[in-house]
């Protein structure tokens, strides 16, 4: 067809050949939207299924955060059990031997040994949900920073720049509460000093 395109001679002839031109482009630019849209479509569904894996990752392990709080308040009951009758004994031994200082103390130290290993628990299951929602927020950002890098659309940059921003956030928000776990963890330190 090209062989066909000459100079042409007259206005009828610039026509013809700007009506060939179109006749050639249009089904090559019809192809490349229909792949721009397949792609977007599937970069989509690849997205919500990260997201519902993340979803499905933090409903997990929102399960077993509530299964060590549980355990955790087993263990607080059984030492609280356990103080109890190592009251009891105490006042006993005090009576009858007048050994109550070593019963107390051996108490107060079987007590906070519990306390200790509860909180150790807890800092852990705190930990684990946080750094499993800070990995699943960076692969989101930089899949979305990746989408909007290959597709630059208003709503791709949009929806990147959120997602940066939601990891920060997270990432400032982490920090703040691991100073406070450790604050915590200071002040439990010195009072059993």
């Amino acid at each position: 067809m090209i062989a066909q395109i000459q100079q042409p001679t007259t206005m009828q002839g610039i026509v013809s050949i700007v009506n060939t031109l179109v006749t050639w482009l249009t089904p090559a630019l019809l192809a490349w939207v229909v792949r721009v849209q397949i792609n977007n479509g599937k970069r989509a569904r690849e997205e919500a299924a990260a997201q519902r894996k993340a979803e499905a990752d933090a409903a997990k392990a929102a399960v077993e955060v509530a299964r060590n709080v549980e355990e955790a308040q087993k263990a607080t009951v059984e030492v609280a059990k356990k103080v109890g009758e190592a009251q009891e004994a105490t006042v006993e031994v005090a009576r009858k031997v007048g050994e109550v200082v070593e019963v107390a103390a051996a108490t107060a130290k079987v007590a906070a040994d519990t306390a200790e290993k509860s909180f150790v628990v807890i800092g852990q299951v705190h930990t684990l949900v946080n750094s499993k929602m800070g990995l699943q927020l960076k692969k989101t950002a930089r899949k979305s920073r990746d989408l909007a890098n290959a597709i630059p659309t208003p709503e791709n940059i949009k929806d990147a720049e959120e997602a940066e921003q939601e990891l920060a956030d997270h990432v400032s928000k982490q920090k703040e509460s691991d100073e406070n776990v450790r604050q915590q963890q200071q002040q439990q330190q010195q009072q059993q000093q």
